[in-house]
Order: structure tokens, then C-alpha cells, then sequence
């Protein structure tokens, strides 16, 4: 992480994935969004209860203010606790109901909604992300939250997970998306 800060540049956007281990010892850690995708009991051996892995986790977004993003599960009763502690405005994604403000499934189309009674706008028919299972879909929906917070294009979005195959798949393994 460190020798992508000295990368930077004013325009440059980093996309990490930091474990709960990592966030126990940050200190001026700020992303601009944040995502926790669930959170289920584990490494309990290390952080000794749920209740301190979910502090650690929350720890993603203790330095983000209301100009910040917190993407969270609408459909983990964990993360949704979260959002209580949070000072940043918070979207959702959810692969089972509508929410007010992020990336959710209907019809069969994966659609974001940027702010409370907002337009509805589509991003892609699920069937073209072609990474199996509902987590998958739950990941992408995350992705499209945080790509959109980040100004990425509907379009842009739609050719990076569409061009995206789990193992076994065919359309070039290995293919790698690029967020346009």
C-alpha cells in the first residue's frame, strides 16, 4: 500500500482490500469509500469475541466523515448495525430487496439509485455476470456501488464485470477487467 501512495496523484483512485488484521493497527487510515461486504464469526482466535472482530472491521470507516462513502450489506444483520456508527453517508446493495440509496436486482437488472427517491439507473442484466453463485452477485453489487460513488460509468461497469469469468468458464481465462 505504501508504495502506491507515493504513485498518487490527486486523480489516481487505489482499491484495496485491508483485513480486520490490518485495520486493528491503522492510524490515519481514510478511504473516501469504504465497504464491508458481511461480517460472520471469524478469526475469533485472534480477536477473542464477535464483538471485537466487529469493532476491527468497523474500523474501516472510524476516520470517514459525511463527505465520505460506507458501502454496507442490506442483507447482514451485522452491517446493518454498523450503520448506526457510522458519521459517513451510507448506500446498500442487496440481492433479495430494493434499498433507498445504492446497487440492488430487479427484474433481473442490476440498478443503482444514487440518493433517497432518486432515478433508478440500470447498470446490467444479471445474466451477464458470469461469475457463479449469490455471493457473486453480491459482490458485484458492492463493486457497482463503489465504482459509481467513484464516478465510474454505467457502461464502464457493465464491460469490466461482463468481461469478468469464475474458474472453469470460457471467454479467455485470465481475462482481467479494467474499470473504464
Amino acid at each position: 500500500m505504501i508504495d502506491l501512495v507515493a504513485k498518487s496523484t490527486p486523480e489516481t483512485v487505489n482499491v484495496l482490500e485491508v483485513s480486520s488484521f490490518q485495520l486493528e493497527t491503522v492510524e490515519e487510515f481514510h478511504p473516501r469509500i469504504a465497504a464491508i461486504l458481511n461480517i460472520t464469526p471469524d478469526h475469533l482466535d485472534r480477536h477473542g469475541s464477535f464483538e471485537k472482530y466487529v469493532a476491527a472491521k468497523e474500523r474501516i470507516f472510524e476516520r470517514q466523515g459525511a463527505e465520505d462513502a460506507l458501502v454496507l450489506n442490506g442483507d447482514d444483520r451485522v452491517t446493518q448495525m454498523c450503520a448506526t456508527r457510522a458519521k459517513s453517508e451510507v448506500f446498500w446493495f442487496s440481492g433479495t430487496k430494493a434499498v433507498r440509496k445504492g446497487a440492488f436486482v430487479r427484474d433481473g437488472v442490476i440498478v443503482w439509485v444514487e440518493k433517497e427517491g432518486g432515478v433508478t439507473e440500470p447498470i446490467m442484466p444479471v445474466s451477464e455476470v458470469h461469475l457463479k453463485g449469490a455471493h457473486n452477485i453480491e459482490n458485484v453489487l458492492a463493486a457497482v456501488c463503489a465504482a459509481r460513488l467513484a464516478k465510474v460509468s454505467a457502461e464502464g461497469i457493465r464491460a469490466s464485470v461482463a468481461s469478468l469469468y469464475g474458474c472453469g468458464a470460457s471467454a479467455g481465462a485470465g481475462a482481467e477487467a479494467e474499470w473504464g
